[in-house]
């Protein structure tokens, strides 16, 4: 997507999961979500640095899930999120730049469907930290969050089609495994990926990716334990399926939902 110069483009320094969630919670619940923007991967912006336009322009790599606070023709300075930002993190642990000129990178609106209502589906892990995010629990939406569901059949029939994040453990009709093992990857710049730490060795409940019929075809493994896929995403709408979880996998399922939604 193309991003118009003098945008704000701005990277979290600490990377603590309170601190990160504090901030998206603040942009989305001051309806400020559709002037914002989320890098998905890793993006090489021209940014001022100091003196004019020309002079004071160098090149930086910014990491996914950065953000850029839009300049519009209807939004000319982006002081509203500004001062959103500014209020809810010190400024000492952010990296802002004004971006030098247009500029295309792989990104997504904070909120792509353009609102923060979600169908919610039990009340386990992925639901509270959709609500901590400041989005609604509604029957009406298009993106599905669930920790519940009845049955294979019955996510593969209802929810397969739509956009969702899907904590399997709570299908009724599974088999769960306990594997213990150092969690791993093979596609480092995906944004649920991209950085990851503390890549110890944990225990975790599973579900065998083949006892999906149709999961098991159209998904594609992001994260592994034991040989084993943890995570997995559809790639015809990027919605993503946690096969396991603990609490290791919350910075990743909190850049699931931000992912999706």
């Amino acid at each position: 997507m193309r991003v118009r110069e003098r945008s704000i483009v701005c990277e979290l320094l600490k990377n603590r999961l309170s601190d990160y969630l504090s901030l998206v919670k603040s942009i989305i619940e001051s309806n400020a979500s559709e002037n914002t923007i989320l890098i998905l991967k890793p993006s090489i912006v021209p940014v001022m640095l100091k003196g004019n336009r020309y002079s004071g322009k160098k090149f930086l790599v910014f990491p996914p899930l950065s953000f850029i606070i839009e300049l519009r023709e209807d939004f000319s300075k982006g002081v509203g999120i500004a001062d959103v930002i500014t209020n809810s993190i010190s400024e000492s642990m952010l990296r802002c730049f004004e971006i030098a000129e247009d500029v295309w990178i792989e990104g997504k609106y904070l909120l792509a469907a353009g609102s923060r209502n979600v169908e919610c589906l039990g009340s386990g892990p992925l639901v509270k930290l959709a609500q901590e995010l400041g989005l609604t629990c509604s029957s009406k939406s298009s993106v599905v969050i669930a920790d519940e569901l009845s049955s294979i059949s019955d996510y593969e029939k209802k929810i397969l089609g739509r956009k969702h994040v899907i904590n399997a453990l709570g299908l009724r009709d599974v088999v769960v495994e306990e594997v213990t093992g150092r969690p791993y990857y093979y596609w480092g710049t995906h944004p649920l990926l991209y950085g990851l730490t503390d890549m110890s060795e944990v225990k975790v409940k599973l579900i065998p990716l083949k006892v999906f019929k149709k999961l098991s075809l159209l998904g594609k493994p992001l994260l592994f334990i034991d040989g084993r896929p943890l995570v997995v995403e559809l790639s015809y709408n990027n919605s993503i399926v946690f096969l396991g979880f603990n609490e290791y996998l919350t910075e990743v399922a909190l850049r699931a939902i931000l992912y999706v939604v």
